[in-house]
């Protein structure tokens, strides 16, 4: 009988101690900036930077806008993409509709959580009058590093016409939505 106990308790602790080593990474936060936006622009800039105290090698990030309000004129990897495969799915140039556009991004060294990773350019349809808002959301719906999921906060930028639109580290209204880790490898 103490055999089989002993056996039991030997079996626990070796599950124990495979569990921590596939336990969720360190937080991330993608936050979309923006230029200070005006009414009747054809060339306003946001861009989607992460900050954190971890590192990640991949991610998909899906980005939304009211396409009554914002026209996306360009999109293309930011200044923390160089040397990484990155592939984007929009409306200019992929098969997504206008309102929304997909970033996807793979490398095979860890790169620093703080830097731009894309960039967009809108064109502020007529009928956006000063003191309107408008929002561009980023849902981050995949971030990994070597080991694990990377758990995110994603920030949207909520501007008002006329007034200056970076966050600056400020939620600016955003959500606290987090993605839940997930165990296990990225599949990009």
């Amino acid at each position: 009988m103490k055999k089989v106990l002993c056996a039991m308790m030997l079996f626990a602790a070796a599950i124990l101690c495979l569990h921590q080593n596939v336990s969720a990474a360190e937080g991330a936060t993608v936050t979309v900036n923006g230029d200070t936006l005006q009414a009747g622009s054809d060339a306003w800039k946001v861009t989607l930077d992460i900050s954190g105290d971890t590192k990640i090698t991949n991610g998909k990030i899906r980005v939304t806008y009211d396409s009554s309000q914002l026209k996306l004129v360009s999109t293309e990897a930011g200044s923390m993409m160089n040397g990484v495969l990155t592939d984007i799915n929009d409306p200019v140039s992929g098969n997504k509709y206008e309102g929304e556009a997909v970033f996807v991004f793979a490398s095979s060294t860890e790169l620093d959580t703080n830097g731009t990773l894309f960039e967009m350019t809108f064109q502020v349809q007529d009928s956006v009058k000063d003191g309107d808002s408008v929002t561009v959301s980023a849902k981050t719906e995949e971030l990994q590093n070597n080991y694990a999921a990377v758990a995110v906060t994603d920030v949207p930028l909520n501007a008002a016409v006329g007034s200056q639109s970076n966050n600056n580290g400020n939620n600016n209204g955003g959500n606290d939505s987090s993605t839940d880790p997930q165990i296990g490898r990225a599949h990009v």
